[in-house]
């Protein structure tokens, strides 16, 4: 079993009845209007998400460590097919105690439906729906917001969550702020986000800082561009390897790099799939000798045409065993499959250097080093105001200059500790929470009320 603990059944059970009305409302504001056939097409995508969005993105694939996981899981399922004649908080109520083929028979549910994060597929198929385009919105943002609290439901189960899990959740919610309209709708039902080069590249020169970063990054991307220009003149191609470390404090930028980097290699033709797979020291190690290495590989198998970011990576060069059986495994598999995957490391500096001179495989084949350094108070404010004016808010002067002295006395006070960009979006969100209460206090609320952040708004 986990050493994830439930301290509150009955919190469990409240949130689960939350989410099974949140679905119900969902249903009856959205599906009543569509034929039979986008009806059952709808549902089957978000069915399919939602199970995924448990199993797949935080990877939790073994029903005996985390049963009441997939037993949220579960309930998600059955509110939005009416696949099992039960209500979903029996499930919940009930879990572990069903006779073994009733037990068999929820588990695989769960898993047939569990393929990987097909979100979009979901905002994709509202694209091609033959209702008006104010429906649409409404019915994305719904989508949206429905997503969320499911999400949200998930990684607040309990206080034990990874620092990954966290950083996945961020992403899941960078992921809901895409303009919708970039993502094209094949007429097989399949979909892609058509990413160029050249707005990879934007992306990358739009980041706040990193400038030497920014420029390695470059350099490698043009090293990769002429290879395969190379390679289309019939010429030999010039060998380097690129797998890379990356160190540096936490929240500086690393996996944001790893995303573009691995966006860049598949639009050059480099990688086929260019999708970067984020993992840890949890995810390859098992609990014993040999089951490691078979653990690891299903992790490989999923990067495979793509990049693998293994964070926090020194966390393998353990005194047990099991940590030198996930770095064979990953050094056996770079060699087996050296055009089809890149491996980036990242961790704090002198970890990683250790990391990588403890053996002489990691040594020989990681010899590209990316050094991200802490931001500066200016950088971090800019990154702020950046948020601040994407979300559509407009920040008072005075408030500006509080907040870097706020931002240093952080620097300050954390060290080695401190968070960068994450504590950033810490403070966004605190920020906001009390503009928000000082707006609902107020009798007349105007509409530059809504979007004004003003000095009383800093924590």
């Amino acid at each position: 079993m986990s050493n994830r603990s439930i301290s509150n059944k009955t919190a469990l059970l409240i949130k689960s009845d939350k989410l099974a009305k949140t679905l119900h409302q969902f249903r009856a504001e959205h599906t009543d209007g569509l034929s039979q056939r986008d009806h059952d097409m709808l549902v089957g995508a978000i069915k399919r998400d939602g199970c995924s969005m448990l199993t797949s993105l935080l990877n939790y694939k073994s029903f005996e460590e985390y049963p009441f996981e997939f037993a949220v899981a579960f309930v998600w399922y059955i509110e939005l097919t009416d696949g099992l004649d039960m209500p979903s908080l029996k499930v919940i109520d009930n879990w572990g105690h069903f006779g073994d083929e009733l037990r068999s028979t929820i588990i695989q549910c769960v898993f047939e439906s569990s393929h990987a994060l097909n979100f979009f597929e979901s905002l994709c198929f509202i694209m091609t729906l033959n209702i008006s385009e104010e429906q649409k919105k409404k019915l994305s943002i719904s989508l949206e917001s429905l997503f969320m609290d499911y999400y949200n439901l998930i990684v607040n189960i309990d206080n034990s969550i990874s620092e990954l899990e966290k950083q996945k959740y961020e992403e899941l919610k960078r992921l809901l702020r895409i303009d919708y309209s970039t993502i094209e709708v094949e007429v097989n039902g399949t979909s892609e986000i058509s990413d160029s080069l050249e707005t990879t590249l934007n992306e990358l020169e739009s980041l706040v800082g990193l400038n030497e970063i920014k420029n390695e990054v470059k350099s490698l991307i043009n090293f990769v561009k002429v290879n395969q220009l190379r390679k289309s003149k019939g010429l030999p191609l010039v060998s380097l390897s690129l797998h890379s470390v990356f160190y540096g404090p936490p929240g500086t930028g690393k996996t944001t790099i790893a995303r573009l980097i691995s966006k860049a290699f598949k639009n050059l033709g480099f990688l086929k799939k260019g999708h970067l797979v984020e993992t840890d020291r949890s995810q390859l190690v098992a609990g014993y000798v040999g089951q490691t290495a078979i653990k690891t590989k299903e992790v490989l198998d999923r990067a495979l045409d793509g990049v693998l970011f293994i964070d926090e990576a020194y966390s393998l060069n353990s005194k047990d065993d099991y940590g030198k059986e996930a770095i064979d495994t990953i050094l056996k598999y770079m060699e087996d499959n050296r055009d089809r995957l890149i491996v980036i490391v990242a961790g704090y500096e002198n970890e990683m250097s250790e990391f990588i001179n403890s053996n002489t495989g990691l040594k020989s084949r990681f010899n590209k080093y990316f050094h991200f350094p802490n931001y500066s108070g200016s950088e971090l404010l800019e990154i702020l105001i950046n948020i601040i004016s994407k979300n559509k808010f407009a920040i008072a002067e005075d408030a500006k200059n509080k907040l870097l002295y706020t931002i240093s006395d952080a620097i300050f006070a954390e060290g080695k500790q401190f968070g960068n960009a994450r504590y950033i979006r810490n403070l966004y969100e605190q920020i906001i929470q009390n503009q928000f209460m000082r707006i609902s206090q107020m009798q007349y609320v105007e509409e530059e009320h809504l979007s004004e952040i003003t000095i009383e708004d800093l924590p």
